[in-house]
């Protein structure tokens, strides 16, 4: 029988029959049958299924709250698991579930995770949407999650600026941060360890214009004018 629902949740059409199991299964309390389906390898597999990761999405949503949290615990039990799962086309969309599904130190542990991977995932054609989704989903502002991304990409802000993915994220942090982590990027930015003062004009004018014309409400730092 798990073969046969591997085969179905591989498929584009029975992809939607097994969620529909899923839902019947939770709701006629048959979680312990439908979850002896579901061996640890081919959760995984499925979570990284162009299909497969509908079902694994379909779960997190429906399992009561122990079972989710065994779920993600087992995709998302050590930073490594994170860091693959949020690389992956389809198993970022199961890493954001994750992400909202967790309870409290659960999450916490995953957006440690995250956080601690921030310069490989921001880069990342996939990767980057998991960290935009920890930036705009914190419940306080400023959100904490977003002082620990800024600080950990800290000495390659003027680079990532530049890259189409990470540029993405900059944005959203520059629209979510407080203050003082905004003044970090923009300080960093516009005078980037890596750039020799005879270039700050040159790096000035390259990123200022992407700044204030992405985040017109931003009160930018003093800036030291220098001479090209």
């Amino acid at each position: 029988m798990t073969q046969d629902l591997e085969g179905l949740a591989q498929d584009q059409h029975g992809t939607r029959a097994v969620q529909k199991l899923v839902e019947l299964s939770v709701g006629m309390d048959r979680v312990t049958h439908l979850l002896e389906l579901l061996p640890q390898d081919l959760a995984e597999r499925l979570a990284r299924s162009v299909t497969g990761f509908h079902v694994i999405v379909k779960l997190l949503e429906t399992l009561p709250v122990k079972e989710a949290e065994g779920l993600t615990e087992l995709l998302c039990g050590n930073p490594d698991k994170v860091l693959a799962l949020g690389l992956d086309q389809w198993g970022c969309c199961v890493l954001k579930k994750c992400v909202d599904r967790a309870e409290e130190a659960a999450r916490e542990k995953i957006v440690t995770a995250i956080t601690a991977n921030t310069l490989p995932l921001v880069q990342d054609p996939f990767g980057n949407y998991v960290v935009q989704h920890l930036i705009i989903m914190g419940h306080s502002w400023p959100n904490p999650s977003v002082t620990h991304i800024i600080d950990s990409l800290r000495g390659s802000m003027h680079e990532l600026s530049l890259q189409k993915y990470s540029s993405n994220v900059l944005e959203k942090c520059l629209l979510n941060a407080g203050d003082k982590d905004r003044n970090k990027i923009i300080n960093e930015i516009l005078n980037p360890p890596s750039c020799r003062p005879s270039e700050a004009c040159a790096c000035y004018s390259s990123t200022a214009l992407a700044i204030t014309s992405s985040s017109r409400h931003l009160r930018l730092p003093r800036i030291r004018s220098s001479r090209c």
